[in-house]
């Protein structure tokens, strides 16, 4: 079922990202494999383990899929508001996370308005979606919008050329983790936003 619904979401350019999501989490409730797969919960342990047990008061985590990363986080902060712009995606996460403390929105964080204050925000596998522009303003949104000790983790390609020098042109790298040994090499970087 993975096979066909990647197969899908690679060839259908027709309707745009937003369509082939919703499509793409029609075809399966997993297509990430974020539940079944031991790269991803690898990657979420990582995640985890690099709070270092931190308690925060409110966490956005964005491009939250189905909330498998959410409802980690949630053990983690009184309130966590969690953010895909894939209204299928956003559906799966309200049945399978019922946690009080999680709110689920469907948006898009190009277009998200951050009116709230949050301590923690996680960009998980979301920002190189982005082009460089729309990048840009997003991370400048959260910089006028967030206060000073704001953490920001963003976790993606190991070798990213792109995203992670527009990142730290605006917020200062605190703590970078580089796994490079598994079949896709990510990386976890931990960010503090100082004005």
């Amino acid at each position: 079922m993975k096979l066909l619904s990647w197969v899908y979401y690679l060839l259908d350019r027709r309707i745009g990202k937003k369509g082939r999501f919703n499509n793409l989490y029609l075809l399966d409730p997993d297509p990430f494999g974020c539940e079944t797969y031991t790269y991803e919960r690898q990657k979420a342990n990582d995640l985890i383990g690099a709070l270092h047990g931190q308690r925060f008061v409110n966490i956005l985590d964005l491009g939250c899929g189905t909330g498998v990363l959410t409802k980690e986080l949630s053990h983690l902060s009184k309130t966590v508001t969690a953010i895909d712009f894939s209204e299928r995606a956003i559906d799966i996460a309200l049945r399978k996370c019922q946690a009080s403390n999680i709110k689920f929105q469907c948006n898009d964080i190009r277009n998200l308005a951050l009116q709230e204050r949050y301590d923690l925000i996680v960009c998980s596998e979301v920002l190189y979606y982005l082009n460089s522009q729309e990048l840009v303003q997003f991370l400048k949104k959260i910089r006028n919008s967030q206060e000073d000790g704001t953490i920001l983790v963003t976790v993606g390609k190991v070798f990213d050329q792109t995203v992670k020098p527009l990142i730290e042109s605006i917020f200062t790298l605190q703590h970078r983790i580089e796994k490079n040994k598994n079949r896709r090499p990510y990386a976890i970087n931990i960010y503090r936003m100082t004005q």
